[in-house]
């Protein structure tokens, strides 16, 4: 059983946020929430009160956490394709979401090595090429 709360947090934070399984129980998120809860430890040692400890801890707890691929696709559909996806009806608007997680073509330049989830960096860098990527996906499917 996790005992560890950094580990707990971590982990319902990337949940909330539409991580994969394999993500969510990946190296990095257990290195992370073992470098924070040795980081409290050491802050709460010298002193550091609960509050303060805890903020410098979750700023370790979240190295290399990026994007979900699912809130990305779901953020980008409701805000630039809402023409095109009926994003009131949920079941399809998460049927075309899940569709565009799972094409590995749209968001394989937008990773970085040894982070977890979609590089915030490289997307706004590349938001034109993803957003072209996510329109011919839509037009080869019809929409």
């Amino acid at each position: 059983m996790e005992l560890n709360y950094f580990s707990l947090y971590l982990r319902d934070y990337l949940r909330d946020h539409r991580f994969e399984p394999t993500e969510i129980s990946s190296q990095l998120v257990k290195d992370n929430a073992d470098r924070a809860a040795q980081t409290f430890e050491d802050y709460r040692k010298s002193g550091a009160s609960l509050d303060g400890a805890t903020d410098i801890a979750l700023q370790d707890l979240f190295i290399g956490i990026g994007l979900s691929r699912a809130e990305k696709a779901a953020d980008i559909l409701e805000e630039e394709f809402s023409d095109r996806i009926i994003i009131t009806e949920p079941t399809v608007f998460d049927f075309w979401t899940q569709e565009l997680v799972s094409d590995e073509s749209i968001w394989e330049d937008f990773y970085k090595e040894g982070e977890l989830g979609l590089n915030q960096e490289l997307i706004d860098e590349g938001n034109e090429t993803l957003h072209d990527r996510i329109d011919q996906f839509l037009t080869n499917h019809g929409l």
